[in-house]
């Protein structure tokens, strides 16, 4: 359920002679680099130059040579006009252009197409673990941590509790896009009057609102096992626990603006938990209900009476230098390099799956 250090060691070593007779095509955006398919698309989906060449500079120590891609067409051109040697290619989509729940899958379809190799979940998985509407009623119907999830006219019609608190958020993308703070943490009456009275678009839905800790599971699947790192909670200026408010999606832009903590050794030590378990294998059983492959992350938010409600599913996490997973391997003492070759690790086991 957790990697043991000496399993971390051992994964390793075993990928070495497959990271080093491989040809590893990054396809990323990055600002500055990528020409935008959409002009309206967001620079907060693309990678700085830093974070890009921090997961750069980690292959190339482990050896492994790069072909990188920060534009999709032009990879698209090099396979379809034969550039590109495929017996040793392995794809890695760190893509994020699209549209909807299509945005990420450009790339995928195009290896499931041509047969390439490529490391992480598929177009499907892809899809739906960007869906919010729809990965809740998959997670509500196998009791799963689920979010109390509405559409906008059902959640008008429904009957609450007057302690219940709701927000308003896009049914696809990452966690925090497109929520304002001025519909978040709000009551029935007070978000049907803001909808009642504002432009309200398709694309957003109601969910119920959670205080508590947000924590990240980054989980990676070896030989068709998911095991955990361990849980990273996020604090803000200190605060661990988050009453009233999400976190806005530009904090994550600067890294300076919130830490990660080990939410294991606080729960035991602080709050007085007896067992994580439920936790990791809530996670472990969300990345396979979804069928996510390879590598992947969940997020909770934990309430103080200890239930959790997963809130997001990331099919394709950060890998950066800020990021959970490293916060996590690095209190191991393990490198940045440790973290791209897991990646590479969980990939080359299931290699006979994709």
């Amino acid at each position: 359920m957790i990697f043991t250090d000496d399993e971390i060691r051992t994964l390793i070593d075993d990928s070495m002679e497959a990271m080093a007779n491989t040809n590893l095509a990054i396809i990323y955006n990055a600002i500055g680099f990528t020409r935008k398919i959409n002009k309206t698309h967001e620079s907060t989906d693309f990678f700085s130059n830093e974070e890009i060449g921090e997961i750069f500079d980690s292959l190339i120590l482990n050896g492994i040579n790069i072909l990188p891609y920060p534009n999709e067409l032009d990879f698209i051109k090099d396979i379809m006009e034969k550039k590109i040697d495929l017996n040793r290619l392995v794809v890695w989509n760190l893509s994020r252009q699209g549209s909807n729940n299509n945005q990420k899958s450009l790339i995928t379809s195009l290896c499931d197409f041509e047969t390439i190799p490529y490391i992480g979940s598929s177009v499907y998985a892809m899809n739906l673990a960007r869906n919010k509407f729809h990965f809740q009623k998959l997670l509500k119907s196998e009791s799963l941590a689920f979010i109390p999830t509405f559409n906008i006219e059902n959640f008008l019609n429904e009957i609450f509790s007057e302690t219940d608190r709701f927000l308003l958020k896009k049914s696809n993308g990452s966690a925090s896009r497109g929520i304002l703070s001025e519909t978040t943490s709000k009551s029935h009456p007070e978000l049907t009057e803001y909808i009642q009275n504002n432009p309200i678009s398709k694309d957003l839905i109601v969910q119920k609102f959670i205080d508590g800790y947000e924590i990240e599971v980054p989980l990676f699947q070896i030989n068709g096992e998911f095991k955990a790192l361990g849980l990273a909670g996020i604090s803000v200026k200190n605060s661990k626990f988050l009453y009233g408010k999400t976190l806005p999606e530009e904090m994550f832009e600067h890294s300076s603006q919130y830490d990660f903590f080990d939410f294991s050794d606080f729960a035991i030590n602080c709050i007085n938990y007896n067992s994580l378990k439920y936790i990791y294998q809530t996670a472990i059983d969300i990345a396979n209900l979804l069928e996510l492959k390879d590598y992947c992350r969940v997020d909770f938010r934990v309430e103080s009476g200890g239930n959790i409600y997963c809130f997001d599913i990331s099919t394709t996490p950060y890998v950066t230098h800020h990021s959970s997973p490293n916060f996590l391997l690095k209190k191991r003492g393990f490198t940045h390099q440790t973290l791209l070759a897991l990646v590479f690790s969980a990939f080359n086991s299931n290699v006979g799956n994709h």
